[in-house]
C-alpha cells in the first residue's frame, strides 16, 4: 500500500505543489504522451490503484452489485464503499463516469453488442473522447499562457 510523508507541509506550498500538478495534466496531448507522463509519475501499484477506482466507479455506475465488483476487479468492500459514496455526492465524478459508461455503450453498439469490457477500442474511443472534451489544444495554448503567468507571479 502507497503511503504518505507524515512530515507536515505549510499549506501555501502544499496548493503551490498541488497546482503544479493541475497545470502540468494541462499540458498533456495525445493518448500516448497522457500515457506516459502517467506511467512515469506514478508507480505501478499507485497507476492501478487509481484505474481500479475508476473502474469500480463505472461498474457502480451501471448498477452492478459489491460482491460483482469485487470479484472483477480483485479490492476489498471499503474501497468500493468510498467509490459509492463519491459517486453519491461528487457532481465531477457523476459526469466523468457517466461519459465513460455512455462511451462504452456507444463502442458496444458499434461492435454488434459485444461488450468491449477491457478491449483496446474501448480505451482508445474513452481517450479520444476525454481528449475531445476535456482539452481542446486551442485552448491549450491559452492555458499554457496561463500557467506561464502564474509561474512569473510565484517568483
Amino acid at each position: 500500500m502507497t503511503k504518505v510523508s507524515r512530515i507536515f507541509i505549510e499549506p501555501r506550498r502544499l496548493k503551490e505543489i498541488f497546482s503544479s500538478l493541475w497545470e502540468s495534466l494541462l499540458l498533456l496531448e495525445g493518448e500516448e504522451e497522457q500515457r506516459q507522463f502517467f506511467q512515469d509519475l506514478l508507480t505501478e501499484s499507485e497507476l492501478l490503484m487509481v484505474a481500479k477506482r475508476l473502474q469500480i466507479a463505472k461498474m457502480l455506475f451501471k448498477g452492478h452489485d459489491y460482491r460483482t465488483i469485487e470479484s472483477y476487479v480483485r479490492i476489498g468492500t471499503p474501497t468500493i464503499a468510498r467509490m459509492n459514496y463519491l459517486l453519491k455526492h461528487s457532481d465531477q465524478m457523476k459526469k466523468v463516469v457517466g461519459k465513460l459508461a455512455e462511451i462504452e455503450e456507444e463502442v458496444k453498439e458499434e461492435m454488434g453488442g459485444v461488450s468491449p469490457f477491457g478491449r483496446k477500442p474501448l480505451a482508445a474511443a474513452i481517450l479520444q473522447e476525454g481528449v475531445k472534451a476535456g482539452a481542446r489544444f486551442i485552448v491549450r495554448k491559452e492555458k499554457e499562457g496561463r500557467v506561464k503567468e502564474r509561474a512569473k507571479r510565484r517568483v
